[in-house]
This record gives C-alpha cells, sequence and structure tokens, in this order.
C-alpha cells in the first residue's frame, strides 16, 4: 500500500511538474509575443511621427507658397492698375479727341 502510495504520490508530482513547464513555455512565449508586439507599436509609432513631421513641413510648405502666390497677386494687381489708369486717357477717348485736335 504504501508502495502504491509512493507511485501515485510520483505520478502526481510528475503531472505538476509537467503542468508547471507547460505553464513556463506558455510564460516565455506570451513575453516573446509581448516583445514583438512592443517592438512593432514602437516602429508603427516612429512611422506616424515621421508622416506627422512630413505633413507639417508639407503643410508650411503650402502656407508659404499661398503667402508667396497672394503677395504676387497682389503686386500684379497693382501693376494692373498702374497700367490701366496710364491707359485711361487711351481707352476713353479723350487721346483721340485731343490728336484729332492737333490735326
Amino acid at each position: 500500500a504504501a508502495a502504491k502510495a509512493y507511485t501515485s504520490e510520483k505520478a502526481a508530482n510528475r503531472c505538476a511538474l509537467e503542468g508547471l513547464e507547460l505553464m513556463k513555455r506558455e510564460r516565455e512565449n506570451s513575453m516573446r509575443a509581448l516583445a514583438q508586439e512592443t517592438a512593432a507599436h514602437a516602429a508603427t509609432k516612429a512611422e506616424l511621427q515621421n508622416r506627422d513631421e512630413n505633413a507639417r513641413t508639407r503643410a508650411m510648405f503650402f502656407a508659404t507658397e499661398l503667402e508667396d502666390a497672394v503677395r504676387n497677386l497682389a503686386e500684379e494687381r497693382q501693376a494692373h492698375q498702374a497700367t490701366r489708369q496710364q491707359l485711361t486717357p487711351f481707352l476713353s477717348g479723350a487721346y483721340q479727341g485731343g490728336v484729332e485736335a492737333q490735326l
């Protein structure tokens, strides 16, 4: 009876040890998976930060181009108005009348 109890306890201990070994492997696998996920998360975060920085740079570049375009348009408008003022006598017919009077 004592030998049978010993054999039974030995089998129970072996079962417990196998359970602990399985839990250890599962934990190691989980730690490995967590490390991979952490690395992937870090890479994704770095990529998103890079994209954000690139987007900000493009936005600043676009804003600068837009400001330049608005400034150039204002300069063109002023030049157009100056030219129009110079040409007004010619366009209004007053110049034509003045030429006729000289003839």
